[in-house]
């Protein structure tokens, strides 16, 4: 009976991490490629934030934020292009304040956080020397992902008014922290951001990791994400790294997006087998959810999360919305 049992057991456990338990089905994308109203396109989205029922994305290329209904009709766009007051020279990461609707945007060109509300007034910026990845406003403060090769710290803790309330969040991997500095800043300089009710999260795109901190910016777990494709794109950039002698590094991401809900983290596999991989707050392998459609896998570039129970992902002039099944 024990014999049976395990291997029962063992079949799951092989059945969970080779083959796909659940799919994903396209429900809908936009801008529609019919749509003869103005602005209704995307040159090259790079964020979606779902508020109040309208998705907001971030459009670097046409310098602004574009606003859709929840259907993907587009509603409005959000600055424009410039260097000017309101104005955006490349708008790539932006969070926005759930309780009031106030959305900061970081504008790499122009050195600074624009601040506008969500009918589009701008109201004010705040100049940065920061290289931020991502941000995400939690409790009226601004948490962002921004190496510093300076004091060797991975996120920033900021008020509402641009002021700098700490630096934390130390390198933690042994072996690329052997690495030159010119190429150490590689691997730490893509962190996205996302939270729960308790927690804030990091996730690493080049690093198999998930670092847990409070509200308060207070570090309370490291996560090693167990998980085989993570492991040999780590591997292998270690190996291009080291073997590296030039000023740039081409690695490769394991992953291009992930978020955290009841309890699971979801993290967008750019590898083969495409999909969803569901882990858990130990790093272990729970689930993988495929593409129904493998097709439309290969095209997608960012996965923006879990927004009121769809996933929602980026391909290159699209926002793609998938349930599961």
């Amino acid at each position: 009976m024990k014999k049976r049992i395990l291997i029962l057991f063992l079949s799951l456990v092989i059945l969970v991490g080779a083959k796909p338990l659940r799919n994903l089905v396209l429900v809908r994308s936009f801008p529609d490629d019919n749509s003869t109203v103005p602005d209704d396109y995307l040159a090259s989205p790079y964020k979606v934030v779902k508020f109040n029922d309208h998705f907001i994305v971030s459009d670097a290329d046409s310098g602004c934020l574009k606003v859709f209904n929840n259907e993907g009709t587009f509603v409005r766009a959000i600055g424009r292009k410039g260097q000017g007051p309101g104005e955006f020279g490349n708008p790539y990461v932006f969070t926005i304040d759930k309780t009031c609707g106030i959305i900061y945007c970081f504008d790499s060109n122009n050195g600074r956080i624009a601040i506008f509300d969500f009918s589009g007034k701008f109201i004010g910026f705040i100049k940065t020397t920061l290289n931020i990845f991502d941000l995400i406003f939690v409790d009226d403060k601004l948490f962002l992902s921004a190496y510093n090769d300076v004091n060797k710290t991975l996120l920033v803790e900021m008020d509402k008014g641009g002021k700098i309330l700490k630096f934390f969040g130390l390198p933690l991997d042994e072996a690329v922290n052997r690495l030159p500095e010119k190429y150490r800043s590689y691997f730490y300089k893509a962190i996205t951001l996302d939270a729960d009710a308790n927690l804030i999260y990091a996730f690493f795109w080049y690093l198999p990791y998930i670092v847990e901190f409070d509200k308060s910016g207070e570090i309370k777990n490291t996560v090693k994400v167990d998980i085989k494709e993570a492991a040999a794109v780590y591997k292998k950039n270690l190996s291009a790294a080291s073997q590296r002698s030039g000023a740039r590094l081409d690695i490769k991401y394991w992953t291009k997006g992930a978020s955290v809900k009841d309890d699971n983290f979801y993290f967008y596999s750019v590898s083969s087998p495409a999909g969803l991989m569901v882990v858990d707050h130990k790093g272990r392998l729970m689930e993988r959810i495929g593409f129904k459609d493998k097709a439309t896998a290969g095209l997608l570039m960012i996965y923006s999360g879990l927004m009121d129970g769809e996933h929602v992902f980026i391909d290159s002039n699209w926002i793609k919305i998938f349930k599961e099944e």
